[in-house]
């Protein structure tokens, strides 16, 4: 790719926006593109909870740098033919030597992922990679294939074979006590035959609902399915007329439109048989009369068009054999979503309820979260104390006049910026509990 441009002739960091923070240490980022470091000019960077995948915007120099097109060419491609990945990282920090060496030590990565696409704006020196995590197939990557005659596979291992289909690590912690559900437990109220129209980090979302874990994807881009309990959570403090630039608290008395609140429900056919059998004797009186019920309850088998039925006699006896029998509909009743993006999903199930009630404990439901929730909008200036924040820590707030927004968040979404004329900044959406499990960004 070229020797390194003499560092500090590509980036200048004395044109930093002034900033008291900066008066004794200055920031410094650099981006690795497939190992080899570069000095950069700006980056944007969005980190995000289980909603969607982390993603950057980096700016470097097209002067003093290699031809950049190469790694487009033809010439990037691997022996097979196939198009070679292009790695990206970002490393950023403030070392306290003053240091504009294009060593990470001293720095932390905020980014590890692919570079999707480049452009070259040569009035303005600038080169744009626009990158994503390693794992975003998962977001954008439809199932096609059903689980017919896979009942019994657990959501770990549909977990753990969906990420190493796309090379990825996994960190998977469930509490001691608890046992994976199967994915036809997960998917067993949707009655349908093997999944449609579904993308992989949907099905993830509701495998982590039934497991009572969250889902995640991290600077490593690692993807974690961890207990609430079991997260590491560093808290950062944060004081209004201190140490943040904006703050904005908001709560709906009523109705949230970021809040989404689905009520599926479901029935299983059962009906009772009275059955009455009787014999005569040779000389054709009644002999024998015996009655007794049977109970038959049929459910369906996910992935199939066949379901279960099972019948219990009075008697004890026990009798299970396949049928063809759908087992009754679903139905779902879901309030209205806004049209913001970032809502904020729950989905309980319950059983034999109809559409007008599901609608009804949905509405009742989506009152109650709304009016226990606060969001919060803030922006800080990036320290050496909370450079290495992400997306699981917690954010204190104090210092606001409402009392009631003097509390602990829990990121949603973070956005850093790191830029001569905006400065080093970030800006973090938060709720004041943790993200709900199934949270669905679109």
């Amino acid at each position: 790719m070229g020797a390194l441009p003499p560092l500090g002739e590509a980036y200048a960091l004395g044109q930093f926006k002034p900033n008291p923070v900066y008066e004794q240490t200055f920031p410094r980022a650099i981006v690795k593109i497939n190992g080899q470091a570069f000095i950069l000019k700006s980056y944007r960077l969005s980190l995000n909870a289980h909603g969607d995948a982390d993603s950057v915007s980096v700016v470097v120099p097209i002067a003093t740098n290699p031809d950049w097109s190469q790694l487009f060419s033809a010439a990037a491609l691997t022996a097979n033919g196939q198009s070679s990945p292009i790695y990206a990282e970002i490393w950023a920090g403030f070392p306290p030597d003053g240091s504009t060496s294009n060593s990470t030590a001293q720095l932390f990565r905020r980014f590890y992922g692919i570079v999707d696409t480049g452009s070259f704006k040569h009035e303005s020196d600038n080169t744009t990679f626009t990158c994503r995590s390693l794992a975003a197939p998962l977001i954008t990557t439809k199932l096609t294939t059903p689980f017919t005659g896979q009942s019994a596979t657990t959501t770990v291992a549909f977990i753990q074979q969906q990420a190493s289909r796309f090379g990825l690590q996994t960190n998977i912690q469930l509490n001691a006590k608890t046992q994976p559900v199967t994915m036809q437990q997960v998917l067993g109220a949707e009655f349908v035959t093997g999944v449609r129209n579904w993308t992989i980090w949907q099905l993830m979302l509701q495998c982590a609902q039934m497991d009572d874990v969250d889902l995640w994807i991290d600077e490593n881009s690692v993807l974690n399915y961890q207990s609430p309990a079991l997260i590491k959570r560093t808290t950062y403090s944060y004081v209004w007329g201190k140490n943040l630039l904006e703050l904005t608290p908001s709560h709906a008395t009523q109705f949230s439109k970021n809040i989404r609140v689905e009520v599926r429900s479901w029935n299983k056919r059962t009906r009772v048989a009275t059955v009455t059998r009787v014999s005569t004797s040779d000389n054709g009186s009644v002999a024998t009369k015996r009655t007794y019920t049977r109970t038959v309850t049929s459910s369906p088998v996910f992935g199939s068009t066949e379901a279960i039925t099972q019948s219990i006699s009075s008697s004890g006896a026990v009798t299970t054999s396949v049928s063809t029998a759908s087992g009754g509909p679903a139905s779902s009743g879901f309030t209205t979503p806004g049209a913001d993006s970032g809502l904020e999903r729950y989905i309980f199930y319950v059983q034999n309820k109809t559409p007008q009630q599901c609608d009804d404990l949905a509405q009742k439901i989506w009152r109650q979260i709304s009016q226990h929730e606060w969001t919060l909008n803030a922006k800080t200036v990036v320290t050496s104390a909370d450079i290495g924040m992400g997306i699981t820590a917690l954010v204190a707030i104090s210092g606001s006049p409402f009392a009631i927004a003097n509390q602990k968040y829990w990121p949603r979404q973070i956005s850093e910026v790191f830029d001569p004329v905006e400065g080093f900044t970030r800006d973090f959406i938060a709720v004041n509990h943790e993200n709900p499990l199934g949270f669905d960004s679109v």
